[in-house]
């Protein structure tokens, strides 16, 4: 019998910035697992029935023992926040941020109009898009899911939505951040809190390359990228009609 190890799927991540390269990488999920996850024992001890004289206990899993969350937590990559930044979300969908021009702060940030979604989506809130600093390279057109990391921060659930969707990065690199913030709230994003949770749609696994380049590699490699393997044109090369995404996932 042969015994044939799993190829890997390579994920090349590219940034100009030496502070958030690093402290703030891009890595794999198993690196962010929430704090209250660590520290919760897997069984708790419980009282078996009602009588105060009764001692005997029985041994109760906790969401510790839960195979779906165990996986999860090993499986893809997570992108953290890159700065500290706090938003104010004004009733009319105008917004304040500060933490923009700290020194860790490589972030611009985008929106767009409700005529680009409609008026019954998320009616109470405003949309923002958090424009990345990180660009992935991945050459075979592997898809991952794009999911926002429900069990970290769970305190901002009810303000800030990060939405989910499927990207690659072979036809775009970019990994801008798009979410729902509701309307009279105020949201902050830490440094180094977990963002986005990417998980292939493979059974392989993911090995991540980090590079530090200089601004002027930077802009010439994200320029030459964008160029040659703009999502939409490769696929309609391949004979599929498809529009780029007017927010920006892949874009």
């Amino acid at each position: 019998m042969f015994f044939f190890k799993k190829s890997k799927i390579h994920i090349d991540c590219f940034i100009a910035d030496e502070l958030i390269y690093n402290n703030f990488k891009i890595d794999t999920a198993n690196k962010f697992t929430p704090k209250e996850w660590r520290q919760f024992p897997p069984y708790i001890t419980k009282k078996a029935n009602d009588n105060p004289k009764s001692k005997l206990t029985f041994e109760l899993e906790t969401f510790k023992k839960c195979r779906g969350i165990v996986d999860l937590f090993s499986v893809g990559f997570i992108l953290p926040c890159w700065a500290d930044i706090q938003v104010e979300m004004f009733d009319t969908g105008k917004f304040n941020i500060t933490g923009f021009n700290s020194p860790n702060a490589a972030i611009a940030v985008g929106y767009h109009g409700r005529e680009q979604y409609g008026d019954e989506l998320y009616k109470n809130f405003a949309q923002l898009k958090f424009e990345s600093p990180w660009f992935l390279k991945e050459k075979t057109g592997v898809q991952f899911t794009w999911n926002p990391c429900m069990w970290h921060d769970t305190n901002q659930k009810d303000n800030v939505q990060i939405l989910s969707a499927v990207v690659d990065f072979n036809y775009q690199m970019s990994t801008n951040v798009n979410m729902f913030i509701k309307k009279g709230s105020i949201s902050k994003f830490n440094s180094g809190d977990p963002l986005v949770h990417m998980i292939p749609i493979s059974d392989k696994k993911v090995k991540l390359h980090h590079h530090l380049l200089t601004h002027e590699e930077y802009q010439r490699k994200i320029q030459v990228e964008t160029q040659s393997t703009m999502y939409w044109q490769p696929r309609r090369l391949k004979g599929t009609k498809e529009p780029k995404c007017p927010f920006g996932f892949g874009k």
